[in-house]
């Protein structure tokens, strides 16, 4: 307010722009935040799906229980079968 009474200066200002491609840049955006929600949603239904499955089993080559191991430099010995 002014000392005489009177209001202060006012003023009505606007401003604009007019950007042509700002329509697309916006779709583009919103386009890749999709797809890379997508993608997150896929790695994590991955994840979930491997915790819930059981480890793979392991099974030795030969089929069977892995063979003890002798003392070491040692020769097999046959037992129990007929001499020459």
């Amino acid at each position: 307010m002014q000392p005489d009474g009177g209001q202060g200066v006012t003023a009505d200002v606007r401003a604009g722009a007019t950007v042509p491609g700002l329509g697309w840049v916006i779709a583009g955006l919103f386009a890749a935040g999709a797809l890379l929600l997508a993608v997150g949603g896929l790695f994590v239904g991955l994840a979930v799906r491997s915790a819930q499955a059981p480890p793979p089993r392991s099974v030795p080559a030969g089929g069977g229980p892995a063979a003890p191991a002798g003392p070491a430099g040692s020769e097999p010995v046959l037992t129990g079968g007929p001499t020459h």
